[in-house]
């Protein structure tokens, strides 16, 4: 914005390699404004993203603006036919997740009966209790005879956490079941074992995978 009765030059500076803008220098005519759109590459990676761009006018001081940039990956297929249940329950539990991994109302945490989603739900960060909570509906029709189980899918990596651990105990479906309060939730602790979905072309496929041993092989 030049509110100035001059025309007034502009450059922007350090932009990061992630950025583009559709233009990073010019002029702009007294008392107008000048819109930049900036995108982003098809191709970067999920995750968080910051720097600080450099605006330089006809002063010659550069002030610096901080730009921060957060690239969801594609979200999975969890969907639940509540047409097909006939009863519900609720969860209240507090989300518990490995050392490095960060937490956003973006992730989604669902419930499976079986190959079934039951239940779907986003993480809230509740202020008073200084943690991560997940309040979901979870649909059945009788008591199941199988506990239910967890996953996670973390929106700023992509990565879907297959292997949740309920503490103190699993539990199945019942309907009209509650199961925590805020005061005192159930736990949902994540672990690192990870589900990782891979496109298989026909004919032949080549797949290269990291892995952890689970104990040292002499």
């Amino acid at each position: 914005v030049n509110t100035g009765i001059e025309m007034q030059s502009w450059q922007i500076t350090n932009i990061p390699a992630w950025l583009q803008l559709t233009a990073t220098s010019g002029v702009i005519a007294p008392q107008s404004e000048l819109t930049l759109t900036a995108t982003l590459p098809a191709s970067l990676a999920a995750g968080y993203y910051t720097d600080i761009l450099l605006l330089t006018g006809n002063d010659g001081i550069a002030e610096p603006s901080l730009i921060e940039v957060s690239v969801l990956a594609p979200e999975p297929d969890w969907k639940v036919n509540v047409n097909t249940y006939e009863a519900t329950g609720n969860i209240i539990a507090k989300l518990s997740l490995p050392a490095g991994v960060a937490q956003s109302e973006h992730d989604i945490i669902a419930a499976f009966a079986g190959d079934h989603c039951v239940g779907i739900a986003h993480p809230q960060y509740i202020g008073n209790y200084d943690a991560w909570y997940v309040m979901m509906t979870v649909y059945g029709d009788s008591t199941g005879s199988e506990n239910l189980q967890f996953r996670l899918w973390n929106a700023g990596s992509g990565i879907t956490y297959s292997s949740v651990k309920v503490l103190p105990a699993g539990f199945p479906f019942s309907p009209n079941m509650v199961k925590g309060t805020l005061a005192n939730p159930i736990v949902l602790e994540v672990t690192s074992s990870i589900q990782q979905t891979l496109a298989l072309q026909p004919a032949w496929n080549w797949i290269s995978l990291n892995i952890k041993p689970i104990s040292a092989i002499s």
